[in-house]
C-alpha cells in the first residue's frame, strides 16, 4: 500500500477523533479514610523535630538506620517505620538535615541496624536484586540525590550492606549551593525503604555567606548613613582647623513593628576626640552634613525623624 500525503492526513484525523471520544471507566479506586482523620490538622515537622547535622566545617558524622514507630496523624495509631537517627537523636521517621558547605569535604558513616521491614508484606520478589532476607534484615545503600559524588561514594543500588554492616561515604561537596536529599538506594526495595522513612535533607551552602553573619539590608542603610555623615563631618572640622584625633559615628534606630519594618526614628551619635574641640564647630559640621552634603541623610530625612547626639572627648 502506498502512503500518500492525503492518506496520512486522513489517518491522523481518525486517530485524533478517537482520542476525543469520552472514556468510560468501569471501576473506581477510592482511598479509604478512617473516621476522625481530617486534613490539614497536623503540624509539619520542624528542624527541631528532624535534627540538624552541621557539616559546614567538614569532619565526620554517623547516622544509624533503625526501626521505629511514628504517629502520622492524631487520629491514627503509631505505625512501624524506619529512620536515620543521629547520635543522641530521637528521629522516628526520616533523618536529620545535613548542612554542608561548598568546597568543604565531609564524611558520613551510615550503619545498618534494620530489623523487620515495616512493608515486608508488599515486597516484590520478582524484581531484580530482591532477596528473601530483605523482609527481616533489609539491604541498604545511601545515595546523595543530586550530589556530585565519585562512583565509590554514590550509593549505587548494588553497593549494599546488610544489618550489622556500615559504609562511610566521602562527599567532596564540589558543587554550587543547592537543596539536595539523601535516601536509601538498595536495588529492588528502594521505594519501600524510602517510603518507610529512609530519607533526609542535605543543604549545600555556598562557599561564602549563609551563616547569618553578614549585614542585613536595613543595617547596610544605617552603615551607609554613618559612613556618609562621618566623611562630611571630619572633612569640615579639618577645614575649620580643629585638632581632631578621632571620630566615631554610631547610628541607633527604631523600626516599625509591622511589614515592611521601615525606620521610624534614628539617632546619629558623634563621638569626637581631639584637643580643645570647639562645640559650635562640631554642631555646624553636623548641620551642613545633614542639610547639604550627605545624600543618604537627605533621602532619609524625607521619611524618618533623625536626631543628633554629640560627645566630645579631650585627647591625652
Amino acid at each position: 500500500m502506498e502512503i500518500t500525503r492525503r492518506s496520512l492526513l486522513g489517518a491522523s484525523a481518525a486517530v485524533g477523533a478517537g482520542l476525543m471520544l469520552p472514556l468510560r471507566m468501569t471501576t473506581a479506586a477510592n482511598a479509604v479514610v478512617p473516621a476522625g482523620v481530617l486534613p490539614f490538622t497536623e503540624q509539619l515537622p520542624t528542624l527541631a523535630d528532624l535534627g540538624v547535622i552541621n557539616a559546614t566545617g567538614g569532619g565526620t558524622a554517623t547516622i544509624d538506620m533503625v526501626n521505629a514507630t511514628h504517629q502520622f496523624h492524631s487520629g491514627l495509631a503509631a505505625t512501624p517505620t524506619f529512620a536515620y537517627r543521629a547520635a543522641g537523636g530521637s528521629q522516628n521517621y526520616l533523618g536529620p538535615v545535613i548542612v554542608a558547605r561548598q568546597g568543604v569535604p565531609f564524611a558520613l558513616t551510615v550503619t545498618n541496624g534494620l530489623g523487620t521491614h515495616p512493608l515486608s508484606s508488599v515486597i516484590d520478589y520478582s524484581l531484580g536484586g530482591v532477596v528473601p532476607a530483605d523482609a527481616s534484615t533489609p539491604r541498604a545503600s545511601t545515595h546523595l540525590h543530586g550530589g556530585n559524588t565519585s562512583p565509590t561514594n554514590d550509593g549505587d543500588p548494588t553497593d549494599t550492606f546488610v544489618t550489622g554492616g556500615s559504609k562511610t561515604y566521602q562527599y567532596a561537596n564540589s558543587q554550587e549551593a543547592a537543596g539536595l536529599w539523601y535516601h536509601d538506594h538498595a536495588l529492588g526495595i528502594t521505594r519501600l525503604n524510602v517510603f518507610a522513612g529512609l530519607a533526609g535533607g542535605y543543604v549545600m551552602r555556598s562557599a561564602t555567606g549563609g551563616d547569618d553573619d553578614g549585614f542585613r539590608p536595613m543595617e547596610l542603610v544605617a552603615i551607609g548613613l554613618a559612613g556618609c555623615t562621618a566623611m562630611d563631618v571630619i572633612s569640615i572640622l579639618t577645614k575649620k582647623r580643629q585638632d581632631v584625633t578621632g571620630l566615631e559615628v554610631r547610628v541607633h534606630s527604631e523600626k516599625a513593628e509591622t511589614h515592611p519594618h521601615v525606620f521610624t526614628h534614628m539617632t546619629i551619635e558623634y563621638i569626637v576626640s581631639g584637643h580643645a574641640i570647639d562645640p559650635a564647630s562640631v554642631d555646624r559640621s553636623i548641620e551642613l552634613s545633614s542639610a547639604k552634603y550627605c545624600p543618604v541623610q537627605a533621602m532619609l530625612n524625607k521619611t524618618v525623624a533623625i536626631d543628633h547626639k554629640v560627645t566630645l572627648l579631650e585627647a591625652a
